[in-house]
């Protein structure tokens, strides 16, 4: 028999021996061994090895392993793992070419595991230009393996890499088909006219919902939905309820065959967790409006009061006392906004807010607020504003203020017997912008270089300890930081534990051409003709307020109609003849919306009259609610003098009534 013919016989050994008797075996493991076992007694070889590809890790593991020097055959105990270009073996497997090597010791890929190897073969197992794996075999004589011996291997990897490329997709699809009908999740497939191709077990109730008959579907909402998926080609989703429990359809357009894949996924706890925070979320907020509103209201009245002695011409002493509680005052809204910004921050929903204003007078405003506060640690405060800060700006100058009150009373709390630097400068003008740097510099305590990121993080400190030694919340760093972010600028800081710390605001604001140097930071005083003529309602369940509301507006000049309630303005209302109602918004009896709504609705000539909220409810919600029932702005608890009457005449102006 030549040559040929011993090729071809071995084959057909091969082919109706093992891959024909192995048709029904289970498992790609039964088939390598009969493979590794005839090729030793058919070749008169003295092992065969088969390593099948590990895609994940990228390396060949040993399967099987048969022949007359191998101690256990059948059994794999201790597998060898080769990666990629690792031997011969693993170099076969890289490059994807069959090799024999004649002597193996000459070889610079050989692996000095086995002495008694002189020479190897190894052959690729590919199907359809994918590596499946390599046989191999080795011999104790040099020179052994012959051409013959590489044309028969690579005939028989040929057949084999068929066999188990097509037993690995029969077990995939074994594992697919499983989950499709085991999964707990609609799963289908359907065609533009309706036609449900495939479907789960799972999908059966969802179906129903879509009223099928003879496996189609009638609804129309679904079937001009699928049409419009496959239409674009564009992957589309729908939320439905089975029962208790709520889905996410996903629909996968396959639009060169004309049909949708829809896959599900169960989103029950999901949307219940969504709820879940929702109503928490809302609780925070109905809590939040609750404690503003519970603070800023006595605030009011202290503001109001310090206001309304301070123009009562006080000595020098009372003055002092007054600057104390003012600057008391002061402190408290800050924490309060402070605490209100960080949610409005995480939630989104803090806007900027600009406006024309003096940058000089802002910082002199700010130096006078703190000229008590120094004195209470005994440092010396330093301010220094370049000369050439003279123009008129226009941007968020509440936001820019609350900035540098944050870091100005950083620097105060952590500072004793020490020195504060704050200085404002003019770093270069582009066109209508002018870059900023504000540097507040103090000899306080430090913070040590791996806290200087952790101390922007809301509620807390660089140390445990720091709010039981100095006190604070924790929220003014990251308001700052927070701040200066939204106003398009930079807060960086410097510190050595121990000498002291510099923060640094860099910021663009844009030059205006409102001329606003005119603007007074001298105390408010109040001019008896500004609101002469004018009759206003003014309502507030606290009599601390309405008391002091009305001496405000009695030092303007006007005329005070007082109610404590809603149901009484509308009374008042409809008995008098005026110009303005301020409307506290949160009142028993009758509320401010809703006396608001009725007045509107008011068959009166003058039911039309501005009407301003004076509330201490300042979030987003009461504002819209405002604007629904008819209120013309918006006053927010506590006001200082100036700011009321600013916002009292702009409304009277618009409605013609000074």
């Amino acid at each position: 028999m030549n040559y040929l013919e011993t090729h071809l016989a071995i084959v057909k050994h091969l082919v109706e021996h093992t891959f024909k008797h192995t048709y029904k075996k289970s498992s790609i493991e039964d088939i390598l061994w009969d493979v590794v076992s005839n090729c030793v007694k058919l070749l008169d070889l003295e092992d065969c090895v088969i390593y099948l590809f590990d895609k994940k890790k990228n390396r060949l593991v040993q399967r099987v392993a048969s022949g007359p020097k191998i101690i256990d055959p059948g059994v794999i105990v201790n597998p060898i793992y080769l990666e990629m270009g690792e031997g011969i073996v693993g170099s076969v497997g890289q490059s994807g070419i069959a090799e024999i090597v004649g002597d193996c010791t000459k070889d610079p890929r050989y692996i000095v595991d086995d002495i008694s190897r002189k020479s190897e073969i190894a052959v690729p197992l590919i199907f359809e230009g994918n590596l499946i794996g390599v046989i191999d075999s080795e011999h104790s004589k040099k020179y052994f393996f012959k051409q013959e011996h590489l044309d028969i291997l690579k005939s028989v990897s040929s057949i084999c890499a068929i066999k188990i490329a097509e037993m690995q997709a029969n077990q995939k699809n074994e594992v697919l088909a499983r989950f499709f009908n085991e999964t707990s999740q609609p799963t289908l497939r359907i065609d533009k006219f309706g036609y449900v191709l495939n479907r789960n077990r799972a999908s059966e109730e969802l179906l129903k919902q879509w009223n099928i008959a003879d496996n189609k579907i009638y609804d129309q909402a679904i079937l001009e939905f699928i049409v419009l998926v496959i239409k674009n080609n564009v992957e589309d989703t729908k939320e439905i309820t089975l029962g208790k429990e709520t889905y996410n359809l996903r629909f996968y357009p396959i639009s060169d065959r004309d049909y949708v894949n829809v896959y599900s996924s169960n989103i029950t706890a999901l949307k219940n967790a969504k709820m879940e925070a929702e109503k928490a979320n809302e609780i925070k907020d109905k809590f939040l409006s609750v404690i503003s509103h519970e603070i800023r209201t006595p605030l009011n009245a202290i503001i109001g009061t310090l206001n309304l002695l301070k123009s009562e011409s006080p000595n020098p002493k009372q003055m002092e006392y007054l600057k104390t509680t003012d600057y008391a005052s002061d402190k408290l809204l800050t924490l309060l906004s402070n605490v209100l910004d960080v949610e409005k921050i995480k939630a989104n929903k803090l806007q900027v807010e600009n406006v024309h204003f003096n940058l000089r007078i802002l910082l002199n405003n700010l130096k006078n607020a703190f000229a008590f506060d120094t004195h209470s640690q005994n440092n010396n405060l330093e301010f220094v504003i370049d000369d050439n800060i003279n123009q008129s700006f226009y941007g968020d100058e509440t936001k820019l203020y609350q900035v540098l009150i944050n870091l100005l009373n950083n620097a105060i709390k952590f500072t004793k017997n020490g020195n504060i630097f704050f200085r404002a400068s003019k770093v270069e003008v582009i066109e209508d912008i002018c870059k900023m740097k504000f540097e507040i510099s103090d000899t306080g305590i430090g913070i040590p270089e791996d806290k200087l990121e952790s101390i922007f993080n809301p509620f807390q400190q660089a140390e445990n300890s720091i709010t039981r030694r100095f006190g604070g919340t924790g929220l003014g760093l990251s308001i700052a930081k927070d701040l200066v972010k939204m106003l398009g600028g930079n807060l960086s800081v410097k510190s050595v534990e121990g000498q002291g710390t510099t923060f640094i605001v860099s910021l663009n604001l844009i030059l205006s051409k409102n001329d606003t140097s005119s603007e007074s930071s001298k105390p408010f005083d109040f001019d008896p003709e500004t609101l002469k003529g004018v009759k206003i309602l003014l309502v507030d369940d606290n009599k601390i307020n309405l008391k002091i509301g009305g001496q405000f507006l009695k030092k303007w000049g006007a005329t005070i109609v007082m109610a404590e309630n809603g149901a009484e303005a509308i009374n008042v209302f409809e008995n008098n003849e005026l110009d303005l109602i301020l409307m506290d918004i949160h009142m028993p009896v009758c509320n401010g919306y809703e006396a608001t709504k009725k007045i509107r609705a008011s068959n009166k000539l003058n039911n039309n009259l501005p009407i301003v909220a004076i509330t201490a409810d300042i979030t987003k919600h009461s504002q819209t609610l405002a604007k629904a029932v008819g209120m013309n702005a918006i006053i927010s608890k506590p006001y200082k003098p100036k700011m009321f009457i600013d916002q009292i005449r702009s409304v009277l102006l618009k409605a013609d009534k000074i």
